[in-house]
């Protein structure tokens, strides 16, 4: 993919998502923009202009060298065909596999009356291998794809071993060759383990059993040279992640026999950042405390020492580098301490690449970054005011300061209440209450070792209506386990947020603005109290969450850098949105027999995504695991974050074109409408029973183009803010400004404004890309 993944498996081409082998006629002269890739487990969908130019290649297939175990059904087991399952509601394990493979399974919403009954179904392992698990059921066609993954080794070793001759040393390898395909590693070693207790003496009195440890030494290295490197590669994570102290006590006690040199050099080097780390920092923060000793100038001299002791507390790994042009420079002594000194205070307020050399300049930074920080957490327009003027007053008091100030400071409000005993970084908080709205609630998890000084990813994850938020936040960061966390989003260094979405109650989604403001607010709210990369935000959700993050991602476009709505429906707006879908990277995940979706109305938009030519550009990924149905697909989580990784939100987009049907969907990137046309809204209790929009129904639409310092804007609201900055304009030059097609009196020379600049960071609280100016039509 033109993004970096890779997609293994059968590749077919498509007319349309959802073509049947019956439509193969009746489709034969139209154009196949879509591949379909069949991994065994799931099918993938992607556009083909989302793939690089000649990437398909058969050696990216599938290897069929893969160790498969299948079980043939006996007639018992088969059952009377009664045709292919219908689409259903839901299913859960009743029983286990046993050592047969077998289980009962009781589904809900099978039967054709449409009656939601639970129905037993008796299903058997036909097909193992180390990707997936196929699973037939009796008496229907029901052929499901579980990833053996989600099995334990309980369970796959209970099946292998008796598809096997437990005393052949070979097909009792077959076992552990299967573990390590799986990358298994850790469960291939305690196989390996218990053939040699089996075969590995001689109490079985034959010959052919003495050398069974000699024979087996290749693979054990094998393995133990495979689950080094997994490990290595799970520190260099953990490490990315921020997490230096988690990785310390196990460079410490790293296996070292079975590494290889790379593996071996790796571990060395990350040890010896360490050192450096430690050795640096204390040699850092006893060279600032003496050379603020120096400084002759009293009143300089005081200032110091508490941005010294505040550097002292809070100086990481994550922050380290703040000082390395001071690094380059300690030893010079021709170099004044005062210059020194002004790069370190500087490095530490605006980063490394904007330190100054003034010391009175560094301090001014300082005292701006408190007044800043007083301005976006005062409630009242005078206190502001009077702030604005202390701001002014300072050297460093300019646009052009406060700007590289921003984004290297804490967030400004402190983290309200104590985590939850026995959870570390488990939080459960509430908004601000908003006019006549209460205040919204929502759970947070922190990444172990949070720093706020470090900028993190943000999952913004909503629940399923008969679900909590805390069993969301489960799902992607772990259920806890001895008072820590171990899921992928822990793993990751992500934050993850989980809003009550549905505050009346409702598991069903309303396409409300309360529920909107819910999810936003919330959102906000984590901005005014945690450090998140703004850019890195990626809103997700099952079931009924699912059709929430589909609508307030469409309609919302310019916060996101991804959405992944999972078995969603997509209703109502959705449907009318897809000029605002092409901005946003998208990536669904579905059950092929999904009963609870709309599938002519999910295929409807699929189509639209996945077929639409290069010049609108969506960016989508549909993921179908074969013969499942409405789940949560843990399978897939994984894939999620391979692909979270590789997504980052487009901020601000210069040209766009988007539509709207609510009043609240109405702040796009540097756009903002207010009061559209009465024929361009529709409320979502108003929506018409049909499904559909009136064909009378017009939508509002906003349109914007940047195009060499030339801002045009189109806009039916009956007020308009376009909101400007360097990032979109140069303000070095003239620049013209067309509103509806006419000139406007924003023509000529553009300078930024303190308070409108102030005012948007304080109320969209984001430090990373603030708007210098705003104009009104």
């Amino acid at each position: 993919m033109n993004d970096g993944r890779i997609l293994k498996g059968g590749v077919g081409t498509l007319a349309q998502i959802d073509e049947t082998p019956a439509d193969a006629e009746r489709l034969r002269d139209r154009a196949r923009p879509i591949y379909a890739v069949n991994d065994g487990l799931r099918r993938v969908f992607v556009a083909k202009n989302r793939v690089v130019r000649n990437a398909i290649n058969p050696a990216n297939i599938m290897e069929e060298s893969l160790e498969r175990v299948r079980i043939p059904r006996t007639p018992n087991e088969v059952g009377r065909d009664q045709g292919r399952i219908p689409p259903f509601l839901s299913y859960y394990p009743y029983e286990p596999f046993d050592e047969f493979g077998r289980r009962i399974v009781i589904v809900t919403g099978m039967t054709q009356t449409g009656q939601i009954l639970p129905v037993p179904v008796e299903q058997t392992i036909t097909e193992i291998n180390p990707r997936y698990v196929v699973v037939a059921s009796r008496g229907m066609a029901w052929d499901m794809r579980i990833a053996t993954s989600s099995l334990p080794r309980s369970v796959i070793t209970r099946i292998l071993m008796n598809r096997i001759n437990p005393k052949n040393l070979e097909q009792r390898k077959s076992i552990v060759r299967f573990y390590i395909q799986s990358e298994r590693y850790s469960e291939a070693s305690a196989e390996l383990a218990a053939i040699l207790e089996d075969f590995g003496s001689d109490q079985h009195g034959s010959p052919e059993y003495r050398d069974v440890t000699q024979d087996l030494q290749p693979l054990q290295r094998s393995i133990g040279r495979l689950e080094t490197e997994q490990f290595q590669n799970e520190l260099i994570l953990r490490r990315n992640a921020g997490q230096y102290e988690f990785v310390k006590p196990f460079l410490e006690d790293f296996p070292t026999e079975q590494a290889d040199v790379e593996t071996l050099q790796a571990v060395r080097n990350m040890i010896e950042e360490d050192l450096q780390y430690e050795q640096w920092r204390t040699r850092l923060l006893a060279t600032l405390y003496d050379y603020a000793g120096q400084i002759e100038e009293e009143q300089l001299r005081e200032m110091i020492p508490p941005i010294l002791d505040e550097i002292n507390t809070e100086l990481t790994q994550n922050t380290i580098t703040r000082f390395s042009p001071l690094q380059l420079m300690i030893d010079d002594d021709a170099m004044p301490v005062d210059e020194k000194l002004a790069m370190a205070v500087s490095g530490w307020l605006v980063g490394e690449n904007e330190a100054v050399m003034s010391l009175p300049m560094a301090v001014s930074m300082h005292k701006t970054r408190e007044n800043v920080r007083q301005y976006l957490t005062s409630d009242t327009s005078s206190e502001r005011e009077r702030l604005l003027q202390k701001i002014e007053s300072e050297e460093t008091g300019t646009i052009e300061d406060i700007v590289k100030i921003l984004p290297m400071m804490k967030p400004v409000y402190p983290i309200p209440r104590q985590p939850d005993v026995d959870k570390p970084g488990f939080y459960r908080l509430e908004t601000p209450a908003i006019g006549n709205l209460m205040p919204f609630s929502y759970c947070i998890q922190l990444p172990p070792e949070y720093d706020p000084n470090r900028k993190y990813p943000l999952i913004i994850a909503l629940h399923a209506g008969t679900m909590s938020p805390e069993q969301q936040i489960d799902w992607w960061a772990g259920e806890w386990r001895n008072g820590q966390r171990t899921g992928q989003a822990t793993r990751n260094g992500y934050i993850v947020v989980a809003p009550y979405w549905n505050v009346n109650g409702s598991v069903v989604y309303d396409y409300s603005a309360v529920a909107h403001g819910a999810v936003l607010y919330s959102y906000y709210d984590v901005l005014r109290h945690f450090s998140v990369d703004v850019d890195r935000v990626y809103l997700t959700g099952h079931s009924a969450g699912g059709d929430a993050a589909w609508d307030i991602g469409i309609s919302h476009p310019d916060l996101w850098a991804g959405v992944m709505p999972i078995v969603a429906s997509s209703r109502k707006y959705i449907r009318y949105y897809p000029l605002n879908a092409r901005y946003v990277p998208w990536y669904f995940v579905i059950g092929e027999l999904d009963g609870t979706v709309s599938r002519t109305q999910n295929d409807f938009n699929f189509n639209k995504y996945l077929m639409a030519s290069n010049a609108e550009n969506y960016r989508c990924t549909v993921v179908s695991y074969i013969g499942r149905g409405h789940e949560g697909f843990s399978d897939e989580i994984l894939h999620l974050f391979d692909w979270m990784g590789r997504q980052k939100r487009e901020f601000p987009i210069k040209n766009f074109e988007v539509n709207s049907l609510r009043p609240w969907d109405n702040f796009f990137w540097w756009v903002e409408g207010h009061q559209f046309p009465p024929s361009a809204i529709i409320d979502p209790a108003d929506w018409p029973e049909s499904g559909g929009l009136p064909a009378t129904a017009a939508k509002a639409r906003l349109e914007a183009n940047i195009t060499r310092n030339r801002v045009q804007v189109k806009s039916v609201a009956a007020q308009t803010t376009v909101w400007l900055s360097p990032e979109l304009i140069d303000f070095n030059q003239r620049v013209e400004v067309q509103f509806n097609g006419r000139r406007t009196s924003a023509d000529g020379l553009i300078e930024g404004k303190l308070t409108d600049l102030l005012e948007d960071v304080r109320t969209r609280h984001d430090r990373q890309h603030p708007f210098w100016v705003k104009f009104t039509f």
